[in-house]
């Protein structure tokens, strides 16, 4: 079996690095030797001082070290996690193909992401829920104890869950969605794996969404949004604004249903995907909301614009509606709105005045800054040494 050692050895020559330059600023060279030969286990500071310096995070290798070649599979594991998080389904069978090429494909734990992808494969393009669902069944009976309550067991789940819900089995749905929830607990270093928290708390949404338990998808998607903002991250936000939008639509509510579907609307248009969209537009969700009188009809256009592929728009249904024009919103004010909703902060730098014209009031909660604050900081202040590097290249 491989130790992190070996790891970082490896992703150490591979960047020509001795091991004084590795060392340097961290630990002593003879440390890190020992780290090497496996006779140290490294701390979590000095693992995350490492992964800083190598531009990788170590604690990602931990699940492969029982690999012949735990760089490889992670290599191939982190391309598979990134076209999931951009809904590039169509990307997973070269990736399992590359997969099935290494020595350790029929052995977890590379065995099990490799059925796991072709069960999202199957759910996503070919629209097979049954099989997708035999897949995942099959493959959390097959598990170990030792692997019952893994992160590979929870991404199982996740696919069996969402099976259930194409399959409209939706008791079996929310009963397992709730237990992944819970089973959240037994997760080792949860921010480590926030991919997969976010993946399991989408889960939940969807299921309880289409299921019609409205007050259980309000309450966890509102908790999800605060992970988002401690967490920094933004992935799937705008799959989060549209599927609480339409759980207030349902309850009732519906100014705050508005809110969402505005802020799901904008934050479409900067960074959204159209496969995104189209997962998110399940039964006609977004079709459904767009006929909310309160929305801007020039909004809206540039929405339906984007995203007309997989969004149905019948104008019609609410022309009628549409808002005076002395009530439209600015293109200012609407920026200001997403900014200040979204979890993450934004920024404006002017590379003509080298300085920052704009920063969004959640940069208070996330960097302990206030606006006024950022706005005299350079980009050195905000920025990693590696990435100020590449920013600068680009400004060149």
């Amino acid at each position: 079996m491989n130790n992190i050692g070996k790891v970082i050895r490896e992703l150490r020559l591979r960047q020509n690095l001795t091991q004084n330059e590795l060392a340097e600023g961290i630990c002593t060279a003879k440390y890190l030797y020992l780290i090497e030969k496996g006779e140290r286990t490294p701390s979590n500071e000095v693992m995350g001082e490492l992964s800083r310096k190598l531009g990788e995070d170590l604690f990602d290798y931990y699940d492969y070290l029982s690999c012949e070649n735990p760089i490889a599979v992670r290599s191939i594991m982190g391309k598979a996690e990134q076209s999931l998080r951009v809904s590039a389904y169509s990307d997973l069978p070269t990736l399992i193909e590359e997969a099935n090429q290494l020595p350790d494909y029929h052995v977890p734990p590379l065995s099990h992401h490799i059925t796991y992808l072709r069960g999202i494969y199957l759910l996503q393009v070919e629209q097979n829920a049954q099989e997708a669902r035999a897949i995942a069944q099959d493959a959390l009976h097959s598990m170990t104890s030792s692997w019952i309550d893994s992160t590979f067991s929870l991404r199982h789940q996740n696919l069996l869950a969402r099976s259930y819900v194409a399959l409209e089995e939706w008791e079996e749905a929310c009963l397992l969605s709730s237990r992944m929830i819970q089973s959240l607990d037994k997760v080792m270093n949860l921010k480590q794996n926030r991919q997969l928290v976010l993946s399991t708390y989408i889960t939940f949404l969807i299921t309880h969404l289409f299921a019609g338990r409205y007050p259980e998808t309000i309450q966890k998607g509102l908790e999800l949004m605060a992970i988002q903002a401690e967490w920094n991250l933004l992935d799937a936000s705008a799959y989060l604004y549209f599927i609480l939008a339409f759980a207030y639509r349902k309850n009732g509510d519906h100014k705050e249903s508005s809110r969402m579907l505005e802020n799901g609307i904008l934050y479409s248009l900067l960074h959204g995907k159209e496969q995104s969209i189209a997962d998110v537009n399940q039964r006609g969700i977004i079709d459904e909301m767009l006929t909310d009188h309160t929305l801007e009809e020039d909004l809206v256009a540039k929405f339906v614009e984007r995203f007309g592929d997989v969004v149905t728009y019948l104008p019609v249904e609410r022309a009628s509606h549409v808002r005076m024009a002395g009530e439209k919103k600015s293109p200012e004010a609407a920026f200001q709105s997403l900014a200040e909703n979204l979890p993450d902060y934004l920024w404006i730098y002017n590379i003509t005045q080298s300085r920052f014209t704009y920063a969004s009031p959640h940069i208070v909660k996330l960097r302990g800054y206030t606006q006024e604050e950022q706005s005299k900081m350079s980009r050195a202040d905000v920025v990693t040494p590696e990435s100020l590097v590449m920013i600068e290249s680009w400004i060149a």
